[in-house]
């Protein structure tokens, strides 16, 4: 009899904490005043929001919640307060959701009211719910869950051959951010997604099936915005020389392995020199005209181009005595403007030369300088670092010039893979 009763009392136990569990959410039991007696005056929870919807608006990237300010009983208009929660995962848990931390203050019971959630995460759907509070401590059900879909970041990119500037079509395009897709670009070169989600997207581009064998190329990007780009393919290219593996591979070394190049912001460059025939009776300017000719005739571009004065923006050529050179025969200094550009280049040239063709192959060395290459480890090359100079430019540095005058600026040769492609 006693085990029976031990049993019976146990379970009346059980009984009454379950009763008290499902009280806890009970808007029809207002806590007890501070003495532990029963409420008394407001017994009743205020009215549950019913009409609560969610809009993303592009234009701010944010979400707008919007409902219609509820009522907390008969003799109160207003509701005290509210809380609203959101989130991103599905199913909503109200007591996991995040809570706002400035709700708007209730407004008379039937007008409209909204709140604003700024910086909201594009490529999810957000939830979002309100509970009421009155002054007494009663709370409404929470409302039913509202949800909307932020759409993701779009993502394009566009593949042009880097010389002629047309669309390379066939070429395999992997665009990587929370999926993977593996696509190839259509006849205007381009591949793109429209619902990118943070927080990076990643893209790597391959020859594929495309007419012509190109570098390869990749880049990641912060996904915080939209993003359409543009990428100029470099064919692949052997060269005459076994001084550097390809093309690419040569330009890398000769823009001084900067990922990014900054080149003059238009061509032809002014070029200005001093007329000037020194003690041995060469005539710098004549060959230095020759010289700055000589690099618009091998390329085909136009570079360079006469100025009767020193230019404000372009290349100053200077003749110097041995003592200002500082045993140097040519120097090229670079002067650039507040975004990088070229704004003047200064050639300094010792002014006691008494061989012509020396002469002419070094002015050919530092206004190839000027067109932004630096030194490149081959003899035959005009860029040789070393003297003595070849008597003309390479069929090598000319290809490299017109490709890298084919290239935008700024260049963006990081993104490149510079080994030969399989």
């Amino acid at each position: 009899m006693r085990l029976q009763r031990s049993i019976v009392s146990f379970a009346a136990a059980i009984l009454l904490a379950a009763l008290a569990w499902s009280c806890e959410d009970d808007p029809s039991a207002p806590p007890p005043d501070d003495d532990g007696n029963p409420a008394v005056g407001d017994l009743t929870p205020p009215q549950t929001v019913a009409d609560l919807s969610l809009s993303y608006h592009p234009s701010a990237g944010d979400v707008r919640l919007e409902w219609t300010a509820p009522r907390d009983d008969d003799e109160h208009d207003r509701v005290a307060r509210y809380d609203i929660r959101y989130t991103y995962s599905f199913p909503m848990s109200w007591w996991a959701a995040e809570q706002v931390a400035n709700p708007p203050a209730p407004g008379v019971a039937g007008s409209p009211q909204e709140y604003v959630i700024a910086d909201v995460t594009r490529g999810q759907d957000l939830y979002a719910a309100i509970r009421c509070f009155d002054d007494a401590g009663h709370y409404s059900e929470v409302s039913s869950v509202a949800y909307v879909r932020v759409p993701g970041y779009s993502f394009q990119a566009t593949c042009t051959d880097a010389m002629t500037g047309a669309p390379v079509a066939g070429a395999d395009a992997q665009i990587v951010e929370r999926f993977s897709h593996d696509l190839v670009t259509g006849v205007d070169g381009t591949v793109s997604i429209i619902e990118a989600s943070g927080p990076a997207l990643a893209l790597r581009v391959e020859s594929g099936a495309a007419a012509l064998t190109y570098h390869s190329l990749a880049e990641t990007f912060a996904l915080d915005a939209d993003h359409s780009v543009s990428y100029p393919m470099i064919e692949y290219a052997t060269i005459s020389t076994p001084a550097f593996e390809n093309m690419l591979a040569m330009l890398w070394e000769a823009s001084g392995r900067d990922d990014v190049l900054l080149k003059w912001r238009s061509l032809p460059v002014a070029w200005y020199a001093p007329a000037f025939v020194n003690i041995n009776d060469l005539d710098y300017y004549d060959l230095a005209a020759r010289a700055a000719a000589r690099w618009n005739e091998a390329t085909g571009l136009p570079l360079f181009v006469v100025a009767g004065a020193p230019p404000a923006v372009g290349v100053q050529m200077e003749f110097l005595p041995p003592a200002s050179m500082g045993g140097q025969n040519g120097i090229t200094a670079y002067s650039n403007d507040a975004e990088g550009y070229p704004l003047v280049d200064r050639v300094r040239i010792v002014d006691t030369f008494s061989d012509g063709a020396r002469l002419y192959s070094i002015m050919l060395h530092e206004l190839g300088h000027t067109i932004r290459l630096r030194h490149l480890n081959d003899p035959s090359y005009i860029m040789f670092p070393s003297q003595p100079l070849p008597t003309d430019i390479s069929s090598d540095e000319v290809r490299l010039v017109q490709l890298l005058t084919a290239l935008p600026n700024p260049v963006k040769l990081g993104v490149y893979d510079r080994t030969s492609p399989p």
